[in-house]
Protein backbone atom coordinates (compact mmCIF):
# COMPACT_ATOMS: atom_id res chain seq x y z
CA UNK A 1 0.00 0.00 0.00
CA UNK A 2 1.16 3.59 -0.32
CA UNK A 3 0.09 6.60 2.13
CA UNK A 4 -0.13 8.65 -1.35
CA UNK A 5 -3.41 8.53 -3.77
CA UNK A 6 -5.83 10.79 -4.94
CA UNK A 7 -8.93 10.38 -7.31
CA UNK A 8 -10.07 13.19 -9.99
CA UNK A 9 -13.04 13.09 -12.24
CA UNK A 10 -13.49 14.18 -16.14
CA UNK A 11 -15.21 13.62 -19.45
CA UNK A 12 -13.81 12.82 -22.80
CA UNK A 13 -14.19 15.35 -25.50
CA UNK A 14 -15.23 14.91 -29.31
CA UNK A 15 -12.06 16.77 -29.84
CA UNK A 16 -10.46 13.71 -28.25
CA UNK A 17 -11.53 11.51 -30.95
CA UNK A 18 -9.27 9.66 -33.34
CA UNK A 19 -10.27 8.95 -36.97
CA UNK A 20 -11.28 5.01 -35.82
CA UNK A 21 -14.08 7.09 -33.74
CA UNK A 22 -12.00 5.91 -30.43
CA UNK A 23 -10.78 8.11 -27.08
CA UNK A 24 -6.77 8.48 -28.03
CA UNK A 25 -4.60 6.78 -25.85
CA UNK A 26 -2.91 10.39 -25.16
CA UNK A 27 -6.00 11.67 -23.93
CA UNK A 28 -6.14 9.32 -20.51
CA UNK A 29 -2.65 9.94 -20.21
CA UNK A 30 -3.15 13.55 -19.89
CA UNK A 31 -5.74 12.95 -17.68
CA UNK A 32 -3.64 11.12 -15.32
CA UNK A 33 -1.10 13.60 -15.77
CA UNK A 34 -3.34 16.13 -14.24
CA UNK A 35 -4.41 13.80 -11.22
CA UNK A 36 -0.74 13.61 -10.23
CA UNK A 37 -0.39 17.10 -10.31
CA UNK A 38 -3.18 17.78 -8.20
CA UNK A 39 -1.39 14.55 -5.63
CA UNK A 40 1.85 16.61 -6.00
CA UNK A 41 -0.23 20.05 -4.98
CA UNK A 42 -1.25 17.80 -2.11
CA UNK A 43 1.79 17.66 -0.57
CA UNK A 44 3.32 20.77 -0.70
CA UNK A 45 4.49 20.70 -4.36
CA UNK A 46 1.74 22.62 -6.14
CA UNK A 47 2.24 23.75 -9.63
CA UNK A 48 4.09 27.32 -9.28
CA UNK A 49 6.65 25.83 -6.62
CA UNK A 50 7.68 23.23 -9.35
CA UNK A 51 8.16 25.92 -11.33
CA UNK A 52 9.75 28.46 -9.39
CA UNK A 53 12.41 25.70 -8.05
CA UNK A 54 12.79 24.20 -11.64
CA UNK A 55 11.80 20.72 -10.72
CA UNK A 56 11.36 19.01 -14.04
CA UNK A 57 9.92 15.00 -14.30
CA UNK A 58 11.89 12.61 -16.85
CA UNK A 59 10.00 9.80 -18.05
CA UNK A 60 12.12 6.97 -17.36
CA UNK A 61 9.56 3.76 -18.43
CA UNK A 62 6.02 3.27 -19.09
CA UNK A 63 3.13 1.12 -20.06
CA UNK A 64 -0.99 1.23 -20.63
CA UNK A 65 -3.37 -1.78 -21.40
CA UNK A 66 -7.05 -0.47 -22.49
CA UNK A 67 -10.46 -2.53 -21.75
CA UNK A 68 -13.34 -0.40 -22.63
CA UNK A 69 -13.26 2.09 -25.07
CA UNK A 70 -14.56 5.89 -24.98
CA UNK A 71 -16.63 7.98 -26.06
CA UNK A 72 -17.36 11.64 -25.63
CA UNK A 73 -18.75 12.93 -22.72
CA UNK A 74 -18.39 9.56 -21.31
CA UNK A 75 -17.35 10.12 -17.40
CA UNK A 76 -14.37 9.09 -16.10
CA UNK A 77 -12.57 8.31 -12.77
CA UNK A 78 -8.73 8.83 -12.64
CA UNK A 79 -7.17 7.84 -9.35
CA UNK A 80 -3.12 8.30 -8.33
CA UNK A 81 -1.74 5.96 -6.49
CA UNK A 82 2.29 7.29 -5.92
CA UNK A 83 4.64 5.09 -5.14
CA UNK A 84 8.41 6.76 -4.32
CA UNK A 85 11.38 4.12 -4.42
CA UNK A 86 14.54 7.15 -3.77
CA UNK A 87 16.81 8.35 -5.91
CA UNK A 88 13.77 10.84 -7.35
CA UNK A 89 11.89 7.91 -9.14
CA UNK A 90 7.81 7.44 -8.23
CA UNK A 91 6.10 4.86 -9.76
CA UNK A 92 2.60 5.85 -10.46
CA UNK A 93 -0.23 3.83 -10.72
CA UNK A 94 -3.52 5.08 -12.33
CA UNK A 95 -6.34 2.53 -13.22
CA UNK A 96 -9.14 4.16 -14.40
CA UNK A 97 -12.67 3.60 -14.42
CA UNK A 98 -15.89 4.58 -15.54
CA UNK A 99 -18.78 5.15 -12.59
CA UNK A 100 -20.68 1.92 -12.63
CA UNK A 101 -16.72 0.70 -11.69
CA UNK A 102 -16.01 -1.20 -15.08
CA UNK A 103 -12.38 -0.67 -15.89
CA UNK A 104 -11.20 1.83 -18.79
CA UNK A 105 -7.29 1.63 -18.96
CA UNK A 106 -4.50 0.88 -16.34
CA UNK A 107 -1.36 3.28 -16.99
CA UNK A 108 1.70 3.22 -15.35
CA UNK A 109 4.35 5.57 -14.81
CA UNK A 110 8.20 5.49 -13.81
CA UNK A 111 8.96 9.35 -13.53
CA UNK A 112 12.27 11.46 -11.61
CA UNK A 113 12.15 14.38 -10.27
CA UNK A 114 15.58 16.35 -11.00
CA UNK A 115 15.96 20.26 -9.59
CA UNK A 116 17.77 22.56 -12.05
CA UNK A 117 20.79 21.16 -12.01
CA UNK A 118 19.39 17.85 -13.17
CA UNK A 119 19.84 16.10 -9.90
CA UNK A 120 17.24 14.02 -8.64
CA UNK A 121 14.93 14.74 -5.60
CA UNK A 122 12.62 12.67 -3.64
CA UNK A 123 9.28 15.28 -3.30
CA UNK A 124 7.63 12.93 -1.48
CA UNK A 125 9.53 11.68 1.88
CA UNK A 126 7.82 8.31 2.86
CA UNK A 127 9.11 5.52 -0.01
CA UNK A 128 6.66 2.97 -0.35
CA UNK A 129 6.96 -0.44 -2.10
CA UNK A 130 5.52 -0.75 -5.24
CA UNK A 131 3.34 -3.92 -6.05
CA UNK A 132 5.13 -6.93 -7.83
CA UNK A 133 3.34 -6.27 -11.14
CA UNK A 134 3.81 -2.91 -11.40
CA UNK A 135 7.38 -3.32 -11.80
CA UNK A 136 6.29 -6.55 -14.37
CA UNK A 137 4.63 -4.03 -16.42
CA UNK A 138 7.59 -2.25 -16.88
CA UNK A 139 9.52 -5.31 -18.47
CA UNK A 140 12.74 -5.00 -20.23
CA UNK A 141 12.29 -4.50 -23.86
CA UNK A 142 14.05 -6.87 -26.15
CA UNK A 143 16.78 -5.06 -28.56
CA UNK A 144 16.53 -5.33 -32.46
CA UNK A 145 17.86 -8.71 -33.25
CA UNK A 146 18.41 -7.79 -37.11
CA UNK A 147 16.24 -11.18 -38.56
CA UNK A 148 13.83 -9.07 -40.65
CA UNK A 149 13.87 -5.19 -42.49
CA UNK A 150 12.67 -2.05 -40.28
CA UNK A 151 10.64 0.70 -41.41
CA UNK A 152 12.91 3.82 -40.93
CA UNK A 153 11.32 7.45 -41.29
CA UNK A 154 12.40 10.87 -40.60
CA UNK A 155 10.31 12.47 -37.97
CA UNK A 156 10.47 16.42 -36.74
CA UNK A 157 9.16 16.62 -33.18
CA UNK A 158 7.27 19.66 -32.42
CA UNK A 159 8.22 22.61 -30.04
CA UNK A 160 4.33 23.00 -29.78
CA UNK A 161 3.90 19.42 -27.30
CA UNK A 162 6.33 20.76 -25.10
CA UNK A 163 4.98 20.75 -21.20
CA UNK A 164 5.03 24.09 -19.04
CA UNK A 165 8.29 22.79 -18.15
CA UNK A 166 9.72 22.90 -21.75
CA UNK A 167 9.84 19.70 -22.39
CA UNK A 168 8.65 16.55 -23.21
CA UNK A 169 6.03 14.53 -20.62
CA UNK A 170 4.95 11.52 -21.46
CA UNK A 171 2.03 12.05 -23.95
CA UNK A 172 3.88 13.95 -25.93
CA UNK A 173 6.89 10.86 -26.70
CA UNK A 174 3.38 8.77 -26.78
CA UNK A 175 2.65 11.10 -29.95
CA UNK A 176 5.96 10.14 -31.63
CA UNK A 177 4.85 6.32 -31.09
CA UNK A 178 1.21 6.22 -32.27
CA UNK A 179 2.99 8.88 -35.47
CA UNK A 180 5.02 5.82 -36.05
CA UNK A 181 2.36 3.12 -36.10
CA UNK A 182 0.75 4.85 -38.57
CA UNK A 183 3.36 6.11 -40.83
CA UNK A 184 4.24 2.15 -40.70
CA UNK A 185 1.11 1.05 -41.81
CA UNK A 186 0.54 3.47 -44.63
CA UNK A 187 4.18 3.11 -45.84
CA UNK A 188 3.80 -0.49 -46.33
CA UNK A 189 0.56 -0.41 -47.85
CA UNK A 190 -2.07 -0.63 -45.56
CA UNK A 191 -3.77 2.55 -46.31
CA UNK A 192 -7.60 3.58 -45.70
CA UNK A 193 -8.56 2.31 -48.98
CA UNK A 194 -6.74 -1.19 -48.23
CA UNK A 195 -8.39 -1.68 -45.10
CA UNK A 196 -11.94 -1.30 -45.81
CA UNK A 197 -11.12 -4.02 -48.80
CA UNK A 198 -10.10 -6.63 -46.98
CA UNK A 199 -11.99 -5.33 -44.07
CA UNK A 200 -9.21 -5.68 -41.44
CA UNK A 201 -7.35 -3.29 -39.15
CA UNK A 202 -5.31 -2.50 -35.96
CA UNK A 203 -6.88 -1.70 -32.87
CA UNK A 204 -3.86 -0.24 -30.43
CA UNK A 205 -4.51 -2.25 -27.11
CA UNK A 206 -1.73 -1.09 -25.17
CA UNK A 207 2.44 -1.04 -24.70
CA UNK A 208 5.35 -1.17 -22.35
CA UNK A 209 7.90 2.06 -22.77
CA UNK A 210 11.31 2.27 -21.92
CA UNK A 211 12.69 6.27 -21.99
CA UNK A 212 16.89 6.50 -22.13
CA UNK A 213 17.70 9.51 -23.09
CA UNK A 214 15.84 12.81 -22.82
CA UNK A 215 14.45 13.98 -26.28
CA UNK A 216 14.99 18.19 -26.46
CA UNK A 217 12.11 19.41 -28.27
CA UNK A 218 12.19 20.13 -32.20
CA UNK A 219 15.23 17.40 -32.34
CA UNK A 220 15.01 16.13 -36.04
CA UNK A 221 14.48 11.92 -35.25
CA UNK A 222 14.76 9.00 -37.04
CA UNK A 223 11.38 6.13 -36.16
CA UNK A 224 12.48 2.15 -36.92
CA UNK A 225 9.02 0.24 -36.81
CA UNK A 226 8.65 -3.29 -37.58
CA UNK A 227 6.68 -6.29 -36.19
CA UNK A 228 7.73 -8.35 -33.28
CA UNK A 229 5.28 -11.35 -34.26
CA UNK A 230 1.90 -12.24 -34.69
CA UNK A 231 -0.22 -14.81 -32.89
CA UNK A 232 -3.73 -15.55 -34.36
CA UNK A 233 -5.64 -12.29 -33.36
CA UNK A 234 -2.57 -10.69 -32.13
CA UNK A 235 0.24 -8.11 -33.55
CA UNK A 236 2.97 -7.15 -31.60
CA UNK A 237 4.73 -3.88 -32.87
CA UNK A 238 8.10 -2.78 -32.14
CA UNK A 239 9.22 0.97 -31.97
CA UNK A 240 12.93 2.40 -31.53
CA UNK A 241 13.17 6.33 -31.64
CA UNK A 242 16.97 7.34 -32.10
CA UNK A 243 18.39 10.41 -33.90
CA UNK A 244 18.79 10.70 -38.29
CA UNK A 245 22.07 8.81 -37.62
CA UNK A 246 20.62 5.37 -35.82
CA UNK A 247 23.30 5.92 -33.35
CA UNK A 248 21.82 7.38 -30.32
CA UNK A 249 18.75 5.52 -28.99
CA UNK A 250 16.01 7.73 -27.27
CA UNK A 251 13.29 5.53 -26.14
CA UNK A 252 11.91 1.87 -27.06
CA UNK A 253 8.13 0.67 -27.41
CA UNK A 254 6.68 -2.65 -27.82
CA UNK A 255 2.94 -3.09 -28.75
CA UNK A 256 0.09 -5.24 -28.50
CA UNK A 257 -2.37 -5.12 -31.03
CA UNK A 258 -5.68 -6.51 -32.09
CA UNK A 259 -6.63 -7.59 -35.31
CA UNK A 260 -10.42 -6.71 -35.71
CA UNK A 261 -12.76 -6.99 -38.73
CA UNK A 262 -13.68 -3.51 -39.48
CA UNK A 263 -17.31 -3.74 -40.33
CA UNK A 264 -18.22 -6.26 -37.47
CA UNK A 265 -15.40 -4.48 -34.77
CA UNK A 266 -14.41 -8.20 -33.66
CA UNK A 267 -11.55 -9.70 -33.68
CA UNK A 268 -10.41 -11.77 -36.66
CA UNK A 269 -7.69 -13.61 -37.87
CA UNK A 270 -5.58 -11.93 -40.34
CA UNK A 271 -6.09 -12.72 -44.12
CA UNK A 272 -2.95 -13.49 -46.17
CA UNK A 273 -2.87 -10.29 -47.70
CA UNK A 274 -2.30 -8.55 -44.17
CA UNK A 275 0.86 -11.50 -43.94
CA UNK A 276 1.98 -10.58 -46.95
CA UNK A 277 2.64 -7.33 -46.47
CA UNK A 278 4.03 -7.42 -43.20
CA UNK A 279 6.34 -10.93 -44.07
CA UNK A 280 9.43 -8.82 -44.47
CA UNK A 281 9.33 -6.74 -41.31
CA UNK A 282 8.29 -9.43 -39.39
CA UNK A 283 10.71 -10.19 -36.78
CA UNK A 284 9.82 -13.93 -35.76
CA UNK A 285 7.04 -14.96 -38.44
CA UNK A 286 7.12 -18.10 -37.40
CA UNK A 287 6.62 -18.16 -33.69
Amino acid sequence: MTPYSHTISGRARFADLDPQRHVTSRTYEYFAYEARHRLLEQHDYPLQRLLDEQIRFRPRAGYVRFVNQQYPDNEMHVPAAAYPTGDGRIIWDHALRQPDDAPICRIVQELEAVNAAGEPIDLLAERAEPETELRDFLHDIPAFGGQCKRLSLEYQSLMSDRSVSGDYAPGALWRIFEDGRTLFGERIGLTYELIQEIDTTLFFMGATFHYFQAIAPGTPLRIHSWLERTDKIRAYMRQDVTDLSGETLYMSAQEEHLIVSLSRSRPRRAPQQFYDMFGDYTEFPDS
